[in-house]
């Protein structure tokens, strides 16, 4: 599939290109992706918060969005297609939902 440390590229709507580093690698944290998360942060009424946490969110999305899309690519591959379309990804994000509800029942299930 995708090698851990690889970061996918997608420019979709919202989602922003990953910025190559002087050594070439893709690197999080674009000028524009950290004022989106600021953005973010400001309109969820957050006002106060460590710089860090900017960093750390920015962490998170790009993770959950790879997983989306190697599951995406997965979809796709089992389908014999030579590429992700909205559907693969819909597809992926239903797949995730499931499995992220399943994993809280399973938590709150072992609580009792």
């Amino acid at each position: 599939m995708f090698a851990s440390n690889m970061y996918i590229s997608v420019s979709y709507r919202n989602l922003v290109p990953l910025r190559t580093s002087r050594m070439g690698s893709k690197e999080p944290g674009t000028s524009s992706d950290v004022a989106r998360m600021e953005q973010l942060l400001k309109d969820a009424g957050v006002q106060e918060y460590e710089p860090r946490v900017v960093a750390q969110l920015l962490e998170i999305a790009h993770m959950a969005t790879r997983r989306v899309l190697e599951s995406a690519k997965a979809v796709s591959t089992h389908c014999e297609k030579a590429m992700i379309d909205e559907n693969d990804v819909q597809l992926a994000l239903e797949f995730t939902k499931i499995l992220v509800n399943q994993s809280a029942e399973r938590r709150h299930c072992s609580l009792f």
